[in-house]
């Protein structure tokens, strides 16, 4: 997988297509296929009751006597059942080859361009939560969460949120969610120093995108 950073990045042609005059880019990837794969496995579930009416029609309400197009039934839901199976596969797909998260000075960025061009922006400033699901290496996903302005609820002592949007999968997600949150105004937590050891470092300063 690409794993590209730096301030003042040239973006891919599909990237340059949404961003705006003057925003600069920090980073760049596609996300893990595997993990969007993995978010498309309950159509495997959604598949199987396809099937079984597909298997009572054709072998419990299809009679000898019933007209031939009647069969047709039976058909569309196995063809229901079998683009279930494969929404997982096509998925895959699109991430691995037609799918790119970026992040700029103002907006995340979750560009496809196959089977069509479309783009989800989040605005840095909106971001008011990022959840962090963490793997056993460095790879993670991050979930952005902005206030929910349609529901009208919300308390002075709270307000709901919503997930705007969700990188799958990318690599060094903790210094990505460490250049956001920078961009953010959020300055980073120096580590605790070690009792009799050497003072922690100081934070860097400025949005650290991720590096192999």
């Amino acid at each position: 997988m690409t794993d590209t950073a730096g301030a003042g990045l040239t973006p891919p042609k599909e990237i340059a297509k949404v961003m705006n005059s003057g925003e600069v880019l920090y980073w760049f990837d596609h996300p893990s296929p595997f993990a969007i794969f993995q978010t498309k496995l309950k159509s495997f579930m959604m598949a199987f009751p396809f099937f079984i009416l597909a298997f009572v029609w054709f072998n419990v309400f299809l009679k000898p006597d019933m007209p031939p197009y009647m069969g047709v039934i039976g058909w569309i839901f196995a063809g229901f059942g079998a683009w279930q199976l494969l929404v997982p596969a096509w998925a895959f797909i699109i991430a691995k080859l037609f799918m790119y998260y970026a992040l700029t000075d103002s907006r995340l960025l979750i560009v496809q361009f196959y089977p069509k061009h479309k783009a989800k922006t989040v605005n840095i400033k909106d971001i008011v939560h990022i959840l962090k699901l963490k793997g056993a290496d460095k790879t993670g996903t991050l979930i952005f969460e902005v206030p929910d302005l349609s529901n009208k609820k919300a308390t002075k002592e709270g307000q709901f949120v919503k997930a705007a949007g969700t990188f799958y999968g990318i690599n060094n997600v903790d210094r990505i969610e460490s250049a956001i949150n920078q961009l953010r105004g959020i300055k980073p937590t120096a580590p605790a120093p070690v009792p009799g050891g050497a003072p922690a470092p100081a934070a860097a300063s400025g949005p650290r995108p991720s590096t192999k």
